[in-house]
Formats: C-alpha cells, sequence, structure tokens
C-alpha cells in the first residue's frame, strides 16, 4: 500500500506530482497496488487528468482507499470519460 499523505503532501496538485507516483505504483513488485487518500484535502483538475491517464496506461491493478467525497468525484469526474470506476 502507497499511503499518499505520507509520500507526497496534503493536496496532490500537479502532474509532476502524478508521474511521481505512476513510478512508485509501476515499480512496485506486487500485481494490484492499494493507495490510501486518507487525509488528503485537495486533488487539483491536472493532477486527476494525469492520474487516470497514468492509471488507464499502467500494467498494474490500482486500488483507491479512504478518498473523501469531494476527491473521489473529482477523480470520478475524468474517469468517466474513459468509461473507468475510481474506488
Amino acid at each position: 500500500m502507497i499511503d499518499l499523505r505520507k509520500n507526497f503532501a496534503l493536496s496532490l496538485d500537479s502532474v509532476w506530482v502524478a508521474e511521481e507516483l505512476f513510478e512508485k505504483i509501476n515499480n512496485q513488485e506486487d500485481e494490484e497496488v492499494t493507495l490510501n487518500f486518507e487525509d488528503i484535502q485537495f486533488i487539483s483538475l491536472s493532477f486527476s487528468q494525469a492520474y487516470v491517464n497514468f492509471k488507464r496506461h499502467s500494467p498494474k491493478t490500482i486500488k483507491e482507499i479512504n478518498l473523501s467525497r469531494e476527491n473521489r468525484i473529482m477523480l470520478q469526474v475524468v474517469a468517466d470519460k474513459f468509461n473507468m470506476k475510481i474506488g
């Protein structure tokens, strides 16, 4: 499991953060990776777009847990364009 608060910040606000996150994800030995969004207060649109794009192309199965309602909506709005499910 990757704890986003401990590895990044309270806000996920850039494409750069999404790139760094997916470097960590894709370097995990496990085929399934769980992301803990607990205590993440803000997710920007640019992060969301990059996150969904990287998730679509990742060889890993990614599961999101502990998303706040607002953050789930932000990610899901982007994911809906690709018929993807967040969480």
